[in-house]
């Protein structure tokens, strides 16, 4: 029985939740919720009949016997929260939802959420602490870099590369071959047809891009 804590009790964190009552053999007891910014969470316990401990912050949390996930979007936060437990010596859990499609070929890190319907293709690499949303798709030899977030219906084309704690909105697309740097975001339904450097915000179709910070 693996004893699971999830940072973050907003909307991801309930998804995490009915995912995990989705896992087949399922054999994972959830052992609490850290989450600073809620008061409390009995919308979750009553939706789910059941109690979690509330941790109001990490240090209050076990680290040994237990594994962790984070349910956070933004990769910023996703890969501050990442470090810290990494620091910790914390042992990370791969989410994957059944209804899921994940290549043999694949190469899947730590932490890795993959919600249902997802798709990661052959020889795709997806790093740690990446979520990979509803309907999204992670082509053949694509590579999706640490703590990034795709957003649902999103896709990465063949040989395309996402850095790290990179935003890809929903119903967006990385066209094939085409990169996109670290921190930056892809927004909602834009198409990315060109390189886009790193700290940058593209929208559009086809997507114009400018730094948003140095």
């Amino acid at each position: 029985m693996s004893k699971l804590i999830i940072f973050g009790g907003g909307g991801l964190g309930l998804e995490i939740l009915e995912y995990i009552n989705d896992l087949k053999n399922n054999k994972i007891q959830i052992a609490g919720i850290i989450d600073e910014g809620k008061k409390n969470l009995n919308s979750l316990f009553k939706i789910f009949n059941k109690k979690f401990h509330h941790y109001k912050s990490i240090e209050e949390a076990p680290i040994d016997g237990h594994k962790y996930l984070i349910a956070v979007l933004d990769p910023t936060v996703r890969s501050k929260i990442y470090s810290i437990l990494y620091k910790k010596n914390a042992e990370f859990f791969n989410l994957v939802h059944p209804t899921s499609y994940v290549a043999k070929t694949a190469m899947i890190g730590k932490g890795v959420i993959v919600c249902p319907f997802a798709y990661i293709g052959s020889k795709a690499k997806v790093h740690d602490n990446v979520c990979v949303s509803i309907y999204a798709s992670v082509g053949h030899e694509a590579s999706v870099g640490h703590s990034s977030f795709l957003g649902p219906n999103s896709s990465l084309h063949g040989n395309s590369e996402c850095g790290e704690k990179v935003f890809i909105g929903s119903q967006s697309t990385i066209n094939v071959g085409i990169k996109i740097g670290s921190k930056s975001k892809l927004s909602y339904n834009s198409v990315l047809t060109k390189d886009c450097p790193g700290k940058s915000l593209a929208t559009g179709i086809p997507a114009k891009f400018r730094q948003m910070y140095k």
